[in-house]
């Protein structure tokens, strides 16, 4: 058992995998009941972007003060000598992607309710000055109450995650640099 300050992970409890990170369910050591998420950066993959991840973590702090239901929170930062700890809320439904492979096409209805809950996050980003820049099924979270592995759709709360490529923009300026996940992009 890993212990990062009031939290501890099983390494074989992986969640996923990224370029930079990886993401294990962990609980909290105060209230073993709390499941939650811990992803971890290790500190020598990624010496020239040490800022983009302050970034990423500025973004995250921002957004969990404002308590958006579609927006994972962020639950604490840790600092180690190897790597930096992101504790983050758990989401029990694994991600929009496999919600996708396993329902193929979705009703009208279900895209109403996932499209309302994006779009009120979208919303408060656009408030914020937030931009998100790699938005797609594998980083919407599904979170949802009872142990059915997918409930109705109006039980299912979407969560928007992973803000590695987002950015702040000052009200006047755009941005100009390409970036996010390549089979996303469209011209």
């Amino acid at each position: 058992m890993e212990i990062i300050g009031d939290y501890e992970y099983n390494s074989a409890n992986r969640l996923g995998l990224g370029a930079f990170a990886i993401v294990f369910k962990g609980r909290s050591r105060k209230k073993p009941d709390m499941d939650v998420a811990v992803k971890t950066i290790m500190k020598k993959n990624i010496p020239k972007t040490q800022s983009l991840l302050k970034k990423e973590i500025d973004i995250l702090r921002k957004l969990t003060v404002l308590q958006h239901d579609n927006v994972v929170h962020l639950l604490e930062c840790l600092d180690t000598d190897d790597a930096f700890h992101l504790v983050m809320e758990y989401c029990n439904g694994g991600d929009l992607q496999d919600y996708l492979n396993v329902k193929g096409c979705l009703s009208e209805d279900t895209i109403q309710i996932f499209l309302r809950q994006l779009a009120g996050a979208m919303y408060e980003f656009n408030k914020q000055g937030i931009l998100h820049r790699d938005l797609k099924p594998q980083n919407i979270l599904l979170k949802f109450s009872g142990e059915t592995r997918y409930p109705e759709p109006n039980q299912i709360t979407l969560k928007i995650a992973d803000f590695g490529f987002a950015r702040c923009l000052d009200e006047g300026v755009m941005a100009a640099t390409m970036c996010g996940s390549p089979m996303y992009m469209v011209n």
